[in-house]
């Protein structure tokens, strides 16, 4: 710590009172002299602490999160499309590393209404649940409860939001079955088990099967 001797504060003349430390300026802190006493003018007394430079090195790095997903529900597909948008450009005006963003098959349920106390439905309804999922990449971990406040305060009525960290279920969820091709894979399979059967060998191909 460096000191100030008090000798060197009678000698100096603060208007206003100003003490630098650490960088940082307080006002305030010594009353200026007056009379004879001022033969000095010194605006500023500086003070800190000689601190080695590799000290800053030990401090913790703030933790990252490699990928999120930020998934959106609802059943109003205009509403969704129209809020994800904005969200997108809304994290990218603050600066936030946008990696990825697509949309998931919507997901159909139909609800029935029975009659008060009898087993008989009085009418049925159809309702659906579209979905958009925006992937983060390198959110540091004291930003991301800040961004879940301000897209739970702005999102429309009847959207559900959920965060998660990306997985592998995750990305195989983003493609469609090809049940066409699962199809041509049991007739073959079928094939090569009567070939088989008829004593033929070495026509199987496990590669056409997977």
């Amino acid at each position: 710590m460096f000191k100030v001797s008090t000798g060197l504060i009678n000698r100096c003349l603060i208007k206003p009172s100003v003490i630098q430390c650490m960088g940082k300026k307080k006002k305030n802190l010594l009353k200026p002299l007056e009379g004879d006493e001022a033969k000095y003018i010194n605006k500023t007394v500086i003070v800190g602490v000689n601190e080695p430079e590799y000290l800053s090195l030990l401090k913790p790095p703030i933790p990252f999160y490699n990928l999120i997903n930020f998934q959106f529900f609802s059943p109003d597909y205009v509403s969704l499309e129209g809020y994800t948008r904005y969200v997108q450009k809304f994290l990218s005006r603050l600066g936030f590393n946008i990696s990825d963003y697509w949309a998931l098959p919507h997901k159909s349920y139909q609800y029935q209404v029975r009659k008060h106390e009898e087993n008989v439905v009085d009418y049925t309804f159809d309702f659906s649940t579209y979905q958009r999922v925006i992937q983060l990449k390198d959110i540091r971990a004291v930003s991301l409860p800040v961004v879940i406040q301000l897209l739970e305060a702005s999102k429309p009525p009847g959207l559900t939001l959920s965060i998660k960290e990306h997985t592998d279920e995750d990305e195989k969820a983003r493609y469609v079955i090809n049940t066409a091709l699962l199809e041509l894979k049991e007739e073959l399979d079928v094939i090569y088990t009567e070939l088989e059967e008829l004593g033929v060998v070495g026509v199987r191909n496990p590669d056409l099967l997977r």
